[in-house]
């Protein structure tokens, strides 16, 4: 797991970004809810860059073996 990865979970995940979300809910602030979406996009663009980046060094790995 790479950097990218790392920081991409922590973001998808973050638990401050779903509450901002659920409180827009409760109190019907469509502001705070996209902020709160926009938190878990962002993690999983960075995360699925990451998965990229990995997917691609190795498949260098295996190509350059032989």
């Amino acid at each position: 797991m790479n950097s990218d990865q790392v920081k991409g979970v922590l973001k998808d995940n973050d638990i401050a970004g779903k509450l901002q979300e659920i409180g827009g809910q409760i109190i019907d602030s469509k502001e705070q809810k996209t902020k709160g979406i926009d938190k878990h996009i962002s993690g999983n663009a960075e995360s699925s860059y990451g998965d990229a980046q990995q997917a691609i060094k190795n498949s260098n790995k295996h190509f350059f073996r032989y």
